[in-house]
C-alpha cells in the first residue's frame, strides 16, 4: 500500500534492521567516560503504556498497524504519521524495522498507546540516518496500534453474514455475479460502480485475484450480502497500490446464480 510518509520513505527510517549490541552503556560518546562532553545514553529499551487496548496481544509474528511520532532527545520530530495518512504497516519480528520497534511492540493491544525510549544500540548504532537522526542517537516514540492481525490468522478469509437471500444457494460450480465495496480503513477505495461493471466468475475456478475468495460465497443467496475480511498476505497479487499487502475488507452483494 502507498504510505504518505515522504521521510520515512526517503530516509528508510523504519526499513534498516537495527544494531548488534543489547544495550548502551552511559556516558559512552566514543571520546572516553572523563570528557566532560560525555553525552549519557539510554542503556535499555523503555516501555510505557500510556492508554490499555483491547484484545489479543501483540506477538512476533503479527501484522500490525500503527500511527507514531519519533522524537530525537532534545524534542526534535524527524518523523510521523500525518493526519491524513494510513497507518505504518509492521509485521513484527520481521526485521524490516529497528529492534527497539520489533521488540517494543510486542504486548501492545488495539486501541492501545504506548511510549518506547530506543537506546541507539536497538536503532541506527554509529550510522546517521537523514538530516536529523546523528551517530549514537536515543529515539523516542510515541505510538497508537490501530489495528492487527494475528500471525495465525493471516492466511485466513474472515466471513460476516450482513443479510441473508433467497432462491437457491451457490457451490462450486455455478456462474456468480456479484457487486462489491472495497475498504482500507473505513475509506473506499474499489467498487464495482467504480469499475462501471458487476464483476461475474465461476465458482471453484479461482475466477479472483484474491484466492480463496470465492470460497467465502459458496452458500450465498441472491440478494445476500456477506463482508468478508482480507489479511495482507492474501492480497499481494492486487493491482490496486492501495489494496496490495493491506487488510481489505469487502462488502459483498449477491446478483445472480447460474
Amino acid at each position: 500500500m502507498r504510505f504518505y510518509l515522504a521521510i520515512l520513505c526517503a530516509a528508510s527510517i523504519f526499513v534498516v534492521a537495527g544494531c548488534n549490541s543489547d544495550s548502551a552503556k552511559a556516558g559512552d560518546d566514543g571520546k572516553g567516560s572523563d570528557s566532560k562532553s560525555a553525552t549519557k545514553h539510554l542503556e535499555k529499551l523503555i516501555i510505557e503504556d500510556t492508554t490499555p487496548g483491547t484484545g489479543p496481544k501483540v506477538e512476533k509474528g503479527d501484522e500490525v498497524w500503527v500511527k507514531y511520532k519519533g522524537k530525537l532527545a532534545d524534542g526534535t520530530v524527524f518523523d510521523e504519521t500525518k493526519a491524513d495518512a494510513d497507518p505504518f504497516h509492521v509485521t513484527v519480528g520481521a526485521g524490516s524495522v529497528i529492534k527497539g520497534w520489533d521488540e517494543g511492540l510486542v504486548g501492545m493491544q488495539k486501541g492501545g498507546k504506548r511510549k518506547l525510549s530506543i537506546p541507539y544500540t536497538l536503532a541506527y548504532n554509529d550510522r546517521s540516518m537523514g538530516n536529523k537522526i546523528k551517530p549514537k542517537s536515543d529515539l523516542f516514540f510515541d505510538i497508537e496500534l490501530v489495528d492487527m492481525v494475528k500471525a495465525a490468522d493471516d492466511t485466513t478469509l474472515a466471513v460476516d453474514i450482513i443479510k441473508d437471500g433467497s432462491g437457491q444457494a451457490a457451490k462450486v460450480g455455478d456462474t456468480v455475479t456479484i457487486d462489491y465495496e472495497a475498504f482500507v480503513f473505513g475509506k473506499s477505495i474499489e467498487s464495482t460502480k467504480d469499475l462501471g461493471k458487476h464483476l461475474t466468475f465461476k465458482l471453484g475456478e479461482d475466477g479472483v485475484a484474491i484466492h480463496g475468495f470465492d470460497e467465502t460465497l459458496k452458500g450465498m443467496k441472491v440478494g445476500g450480502e456477506r463482508k468478508i475480511t482480507v489479511p495482507p498476505p492474501l492480497t499481494v497479487t492486487l493491482a490496486n497500490d492501495q489494496m496490495r499487502q493491506n487488510k481489505i475488507v469487502f462488502d459483498v452483494r449477491l446478483l445472480s446464480i447460474k
